[in-house]
């Protein structure tokens, strides 16, 4: 442990975490954690010690400060370390802003600490990460209410990662029902223990298969692995069929599957 960790406690239990991931017999290709819940210091020694067996960390950071002259604006962003195999290289970190405030997160922020987060000067669709065959998106807790974001994102990506820091569990597993649906895609929503419903959504076409993962609560921190069945989604997609024994909900009026995802019959 470093001295300049405030919070020992804090880091070990994290590490300890890690530690079970990577002793885990279903051993994870990506790590998925909180909004808001890594200091920027601890990144890329997190990140450092996922690589090394493979494993990806996409990952929401505490509260940057900019640097600006009032210094009363601060930046809420995703980090994702995804492993390659670039010569020298076993990770490269992307980064990712919140479009803006949420109107509750805006209040708190100001009324604790005198702060606001800055607001991007314009909306930009959302990156599109291709990391290796897989094709991901990212959206920060609010930004999943945003329907221009969620629209822009359909037919080109398989998954969508969702890190929250959420009371509003309720508004937001609707959401998570009908992106899964309406943008037809894996959505993986991870929130802090507080709060819970972390889950893994599919566009299944029996409704009993459409919560892959599903969790809330607990005393100590603990970590669940689910896989994606990508190719058979993109196999569904690409043929615009759901037969009696198909794995999938028909695809929504007006889908058009992306060529970077189209599998030939």
């Amino acid at each position: 442990m470093q001295r300049e960790d405030p919070d020992p406690d804090r880091y070990a239990r994290l590490h300890q975490l890690l530690n079970g991931v990577l002793r885990a017999r279903e051993r994870p290709d990506y790590v998925v954690l909180p909004e808001l819940s890594v200091p920027a210091r601890w990144f890329l020694r997190l990140a450092s010690k996922l690589s090394n067996r493979g494993i990806s960390l996409i990952a929401g950071i505490e509260y940057l400060h900019c640097s600006n002259v009032s210094n009363v604006e601060v930046e809420n962003k995703v980090w994702a370390s995804l492993t390659c195999d670039l010569p020298g290289l076993r990770f490269v970190v992307c980064s990712q802003d919140k479009w803006q405030a949420a109107q509750e997160e805006e209040a708190k922020l100001w009324n604790t600490a005198g702060l606001r987060v800055r607001k991007l000067e314009k909306r930009i669709p959302k990156p599109i990460w291709h990391h290796g065959d897989f094709l991901f998106s990212i959206l920060i807790c609010s930004e999943l209410t945003n329907i221009d974001f969620r629209s822009e994102l359909r037919g080109r990506i398989d998954a969508l990662f969702v890190p929250e820091w959420n009371q509003d569990t309720e508004t937001f597993s609707s959401l998570v029902e009908s992106s899964a649906l309406d943008i037809h895609a894996y959505i993986i929503q991870c929130n802090n223990r507080l709060y819970g419903d972390s889950r893994v959504r599919t566009p299944a076409k029996d409704s009993w298969k459409r919560d892959l993962i599903r969790v809330k609560g607990g005393e100590a921190d603990y970590f669940v692995v689910g896989k994606l069945d990508v190719l058979n989604l993109r196999r569904f997609q690409s043929s615009y069929r759901s037969d009696k024994d198909g794995d999938f909900k028909p695809v929504p009026d007006g889908f058009e599957i992306d060529p970077a995802r189209r599998l030939l019959p």
